[in-house]
């Protein structure tokens, strides 16, 4: 780090720690919002798997009647950010996790501004603000876009992009950031690629002696760099395609996406119009970005003044910004990328493609501080210089507040005591949840499923009872054939959750379910869980007439069992029995796509830095 960052770094740091500090105000805190609850019950998921059971968890039985949660796009267990969780628990490695990617972003920012892109110092830091404290309005205060949080990322990924094309080395350090992204980030990692691929397209395309002329260098790195994460994540990719393909997203018609929004509107709405938190939804405004008008000026004034410097940025912003739109943008090209794989899954693409749009507009925005090195006159350069100092502080406090910083108490609920000794069993909603967003801002086709899966209550207060939830929240279902042993119903499923606890509902025995092992045929034979786990099942069986025996969790093909060949019962996991006698039968998952993943990572990782050290020993 050169003496010229000191300051600026520190500063930045400065700016990241007071931002983030909701964050640590009653650190083993929680609040009420649905994702962030998801988030909570999948890291704790594999927290208990990896404490309890010592088990890596390729599964979970917890969540839908039992399901494969080591191929879901959201599950984090195989990112290494997973350790904070494990070591501190899911609530403050949570937090951990939101703040190393805040810094991380803050950061990367800076020396792609700085250092890659050659900014002055002032304009690396307007960019490195902007870019942490644009975008969602009101991110830190609610916590509410913890799934979008891999965009922080960016800035440090497109650092080691733009650095490949003349230092092969970086194409290493490109593919192992992108690697981290495609562990966790679901449909988001595909729209951070899709503009990789769109610079590498648009940037080295210009003319020369009068031709038109490209240097495919960018492409052919981004082609090395796909096949590079697409081994180095096998392990997690493998399992999440098959996964897909057995169930994709489907949000229905693409017209559902049309929203009632005049366009320039929609943009001001969007960047410029800051609204009180409580009244985002009222308004019918589901579009909480905001820049200010301060850091938007900027953005013009550097691609009017640096056109040709920046013309590549500024394409792209554009194009980011009517992808986002949607079908409500004047000239709707996301249909084009609609149709395609994991783009079909986005029923509103603006919490999609807004994120680049607002790390394009912190670029421009700090690239129009070049004007201070361009200016002779002494006396002028130093009225400039004091000028983007001031832009900087302004912003910098402008942003602060809109992110709510002041509204320390954001984290009002203390998780409900464990009771893990509690007998396992598991539940689902008598009724579907009215949905907290206007009618015309949702999609139709995918509304039926979500409204179950944002009943209360949640499935991380289950889980701390022992109870799995069958409806869950995981955006991508399947077949939930597991019976539970009680209904739960409220008084108001549409009200916001503003306390954890299972008291306060009512509570329905289920005259169908026959426990969570039985036989199908009832009689005299005898069935119990000795050990019940997310990988491995044991059971205790005494047969005195032959029988079918049923666990109750979804069947799965990779199951396999050491007394037989495992059957579907009515989409349950079950195994026939003909021979009188007692058991101890052993039903053990194993996930194929999954190892062969992991073999196939492993070998990659270890090519990877025997060619990493072989070029730097060759340089």
């Amino acid at each position: 780090m050169k003496r010229a960052d000191v300051l600026p770094i520190f500063f930045i740091i400065f700016i990241v720690c007071v931002a983030s500090a909701p964050l640590f105000k009653n650190i083993t805190n929680i609040n009420g919002d649905m994702d962030l609850l998801q988030n909570l019950s999948l890291d704790r998921s594999f927290v208990l798997s990896v404490r309890q059971f010592r088990q890596f968890p390729l599964r979970s039985f917890y969540f839908g009647g039992g399901y494969p949660l080591v191929a879901h796009p959201h599950d984090g267990s195989l990112s290494p950010l997973i350790l904070l969780s494990l070591l501190f628990g899911e609530v403050v490695g949570l937090k951990l996790k939101i703040f190393f990617y805040y810094l991380t972003g803050a950061l990367g920012m800076y020396y792609l501004a700085r250092r890659v892109l050659n900014y002055n110092n002032l304009g690396a830091v307007f960019s490195s603000i902007t870019f942490f404290l644009g975008g969602f309005l009101y991110r830190i205060t609610l916590v509410r876009t913890y799934t979008k949080i891999d965009y922080f990322l960016l800035p440090l990924l497109f650092a080691f992009f733009l650095r490949s094309r003349q230092d092969r080395m970086y194409l290493f350090s490109a593919s192992a950031v992108m690697t981290l992204l495609f562990m966790q980030a679901g449909p988001d990692s595909i729209v951070i690629l899709l503009f990789l691929f769109l610079f590498a397209l648009i940037e080295p395309l210009g003319f020369k002696d009068n031709r038109l002329s490209f240097d495919c260098t960018y492409l052919k790195n981004l082609f090395f760099i796909c096949c590079l994460v697409f081994l180095l994540g096998a392990v997690k990719l493998l399992p999440m395609l098959e996964l897909l393909q057995a169930n994709p997203r489907n949000i229905g018609e693409y017209t559902e996406l049309k929203q009632p929004f005049n366009f320039l509107a929609l943009l001001k709405n969007s960047f410029c119009v800051r609204y009180p938190a409580y009244d985002i939804f009222k308004r019918g405004v589901y579009f909480p970005f905001y820049l200010g008008y301060f850091p938007v000026a900027l953005v013009v004034f550097s691609l009017v003044a640096f056109w040709s410097k920046n013309r590549h940025y500024g394409i792209l912003l554009v194009l980011f910004l009517i992808l986002g739109l949607g079908v409500n943008a004047p000239v709707d090209i996301f249909k084009m990328f609609w149709h395609l794989p994991l783009f079909n899954s986005i029923d509103r693409p603006f919490r999609y493609f807004f994120h680049i749009a607002v790390f394009l507009a912190a670029l421009l925005g700090g690239g129009s501080f070049f004007i201070v090195g361009k200016i002779k006159r002494p006396k002028i350069a130093a009225v400039a210089v004091l000028f983007g100092f001031l832009a900087v502080v302004a912003t910098t406090a402008d942003l602060l507040w809109a992110n709510g910083v002041w509204h320390m108490d954001v984290f009002p609920l203390k998780p409900i005591a464990e009771n893990a000794q509690r007998p396992f069993y598991q539940i689902k909603n008598l009724k579907p949840k009215r949905s907290f967003l206007p009618g015309h801002l949702r999609a139709k086709g995918i509304f039926p499923q979500r409204s179950w899966e944002w009943t209360w209550p949640s499935q991380y207060e289950l889980m701390l009872n022992n109870i799995g939830k069958i409806n869950w929240y995981g955006n991508l279902p399947l077949a939930e054939s597991a019976e539970p042993r009680y209904y739960l119903d409220s008084d108001d499923e549409s009200a916001k959750k503003d306390s954890l606890g299972l008291s306060e509902y009512t509570w329905y025995p289920n005259p169908r379910y026959k426990g969570e092992v039985y036989f199908l045929e009832g009689g005299k034979n005898t069935a119990d869980l000795e050990y019940f786990s997310p990988n491995k099942i044991v059971v205790k069986a005494g047969v005195i007439e032959p029988g079918t025996l049923v666990i109750n969790q979804n069947y799965d093909k990779y199951w396999k069992a050491d007394k037989g060949d495992i059957i579907d019962q009515d989409g349950l996991l079950a195994l026939r029995l003909s021979s009188r006698g007692g058991y101890n039968i052993t039903f053990v998952y194993r996930h194929k796509a999954f190892f062969f993943g992991l073999v196939v990572s492993f070998a990659s990782m270890l090519s990877m830095v025997i060619m990493a050290l072989r070029m730097r020993k060759n340089r």
